[in-house]
């Protein structure tokens, strides 16, 4: 729900709860028209009758059964637990604004007479007016304003700021009721160490924390970590910071895609997939796609794919060979090379297992194979494993003629089992074929 909107409605049962105790048994609360009515030396407002602002329950009479509602900055008579309701009747506690409700889901368990609904997302029934008559003397009711969002409460009504507060404590939002505003805070925290543990600040006013998407507005999403509402688009920095069923897609908050991932796992056992962690989606490696495809790809095993519980690998990248000079990536190398490809270039990719012990750490050279123009498959040298955002890498080196501006060629990798022998490519462990491109 709106915090704005929760706000209002807080008010009014406050005050419909408030006016309501007046000569009920509990202590009175001198009724008020203005502020000035009231203690202000004791931190009082008026709301129809005279109640004390609080930032905590300490703030409060609790040895009279009060407590601070946070989020609206007022003491009141209420409930902390179920048990201080009448349950045999079926009232509950809604600890969040210390009332005792019927438990509700339908308007029919409520009593209608009084004017009284059932608010199916909490499942209590919440009392109501449907015009000033069912209100105090000189209050106003809330149904038909702009501001209500359908229970509709008795409120004292303000032309202006004036109305509300002397300090600037209260001021009067037009905005509620066109002509009959409501008194709402100014302001009564910064930041969220100033409201209770299980509240928030939010547009300078303590509210409930969120714990679901349910608990916010239509365009926003509970980040559960915070307790607070997101709304699209906002910056961020990680995926945690945009709440459920969001994600961080360069530095704003988008809705999830429909093939989201959080792990490699997921798109594993999808296939010859991986994920992306600049989208957090699974994309396709299959021969063909838009970053891998080169004619060598499908001459790999099984036509570019994996074999079945094979490593993954994907996002083929270049480093620079070492001993390169002038800009270049591909050295001159005779020792590792043949003087009719003497360039040597440096190529890798990362890669997955859900065995992280399936990927080979030693005989290195014996893992990494290559596909060559006529489909044959060799292996390669200086293969390094590595890591780099808390995945696997392995980069190899591969040689390369002179002339041309672009080196590329194809790569797989087998399991730690599965080595090359004699020369000769395993029948199995295989992962899928990755183009690796680059220039010289």
């Amino acid at each position: 729900m709106n915090h704005w909107k929760w706000l209002l409605i807080s008010l009014g049962l406050v005050a419909a709860a408030s006016i309501g105790m007046i000569g009920c048994g509990d202590e009175e609360r001198p009724a008020c028209s203005t502020h000035s009515d009231c203690n202000k030396d004791a931190g009082e407002i008026c709301i129809g009758v005279c109640v004390t602002t609080c930032t905590n329950n300490s703030d409060c009479d609790e040895d009279a059964g009060e407590i601070c509602r946070a989020d609206i900055g007022i003491c009141d008579s209420g409930c902390r637990t179920d048990a201080d309701c009448d349950e045999d009747a079926g009232e509950s506690c809604r600890a969040d604004i210390g009332i005792c409700e019927l438990s509700c889901t339908t308007d029919s368990d409520c009593d209608e007479d009084a004017g009284e609904s059932c608010d199916t997302s909490s499942g209590v029934c919440e009392g109501a007016c449907r015009t000033a008559d069912d209100c105090e003397w000189g209050t106003s009711c809330s149904a038909g304003c702009a501001g209500s969002d359908g229970h509709a409460f008795c409120f004292q009504a303000c032309l202006g700021d004036g109305d509300c507060s002397t300090d600037g404590t209260l001021v009067c939002d037009l905005s509620f009721c066109g002509s009959e505003g409501l008194c709402i805070p100014a302001s009564n925290c910064t930041s969220d160490d100033q409201c209770d543990v299980n509240s928030i600040c939010a547009d300078s006013i303590c509210v409930e924390k969120c714990i679901s998407n349910d608990g916010c507005g239509a365009s926003e999403a509970c980040n559960v970590a915070t307790g607070h509402c997101i709304a699209l688009g906002a910056g961020c920095v990680e995926n945690e910071d945009c709440g459920e069923s969001r994600v961080c897609d360069d530095g704003v908050c988008a809705p999830r895609p429909s093939d989201f991932c959080s792990d490699q796992q997921t798109c594993y056992d999808r296939g010859n997939e991986f994920c992306a962690g600049a989208t957090m989606s699974c994309q396709d490696t299959s021969c063909g796609v838009s970053f891998n495809s080169c004619s060598r790809c499908t001459s790999g095993p099984n036509g570019g794919d994996r074999d079945t519980g094979a490593p993954q690998i994907f996002e083929a990248f270049q480093d620079p060979a070492s001993g390169g000079a002038g800009g270049k990536n591909c050295p001159v190398d005779l020792i590792a090379c043949a003087p009719d490809a003497p360039l040597v270039c440096e190529f890798g990719f990362f890669a997955f297992d859900p065995d992280d012990a399936a990927l080979p750490s030693t005989n290195l050279s014996n893992h990494v194979g290559v596909v060559s123009s006529s489909g044959r498959f060799s292996t390669t040298f200086g293969v390094k494993r590595g890591s780099k955002d808390g995945l696997t890498t392995f980069s190899f080196r591969a040689c390369f003629a002179e002339g041309g501006s672009t080196a590329s060629t194809a790569a797989f990798l087998t399991s730690a089992s599965n080595p090359f022998t004699g020369g000769m490519a395993p029948t199995s462990g295989r992962s899928n074929t990755l183009c690796t491109i680059g220039t010289k």
